[in-house]
């Protein structure tokens, strides 16, 4: 798996992202599948309650999925929308901080007649991150999914670490913390 990102701030409270996911799923006896997905979306932060600052992230993704055997491909359309908080560990500290970021997500497949391999359908997440300085950021998250499959009848729920390193390219003014 491959998912490069970004996203640009537009007001305080609103960004634009996009980007692009690879996935190559390897079947033990099936055919193995080559996803290529890239997305476009916003997020707005809104509101903010006793400290803490809650996202909502839509996104929608053009999903192209590749049977391996013969290189035949689907195209589906998947919305995504999530709602998400960090609990930072301290009251006073804007780096070198630890937080907990918290997420839920839905996920809408606008043909589901078509896109019988595989449909997404909820994910649940926490983890422990940790802010440097301005410019980097690392997480892990375990995350609950929640799948369906109608091409091989059955139901998927996938247990999953993520680890996260964060860079931010395009700061607009030099961040003592980073030295």
């Amino acid at each position: 798996m491959a998912r490069p990102s970004l996203k640009f701030k537009i007001l305080n409270w609103l960004d634009v992202r996009g980007g692009v996911g690879v996935f190559y799923t390897d079947f033990d006896d099936k055919v193995d599948v080559l996803e290529v997905r890239p997305w476009e979306g916003f997020a707005v932060e809104w509101p903010t309650i006793i400290g803490l600052k809650f996202t909502h992230q839509v996104r929608f993704e053009q999903r192209i999925i590749y049977n391996t055997a013969d290189w035949a491909k689907i195209n589906v359309y998947q919305y995504r929308y999530q709602l998400s908080t960090k609990i930072k560990l301290s009251k006073t500290k804007k780096y070198k901080v630890f937080f907990i970021p918290l997420e839920v997500e839905f996920f809408f497949n606008a043909d589901n007649e078509q896109n019988k391999f595989l449909q997404e359908q909820g994910r649940y997440t926490i983890g422990l991150g940790y802010v440097f300085n301005k410019e980097i950021t690392v997480d892990g998250k375990f995350f609950i999914q929640r799948s369906k499959s109608e091409e091989f009848n059955l139901g998927i729920s996938d247990y999953v670490f993520r680890f996260r390193l964060s860079y931010n390219l395009f700061s607009p003014e030099k961040d003592k913390t980073s030295n």
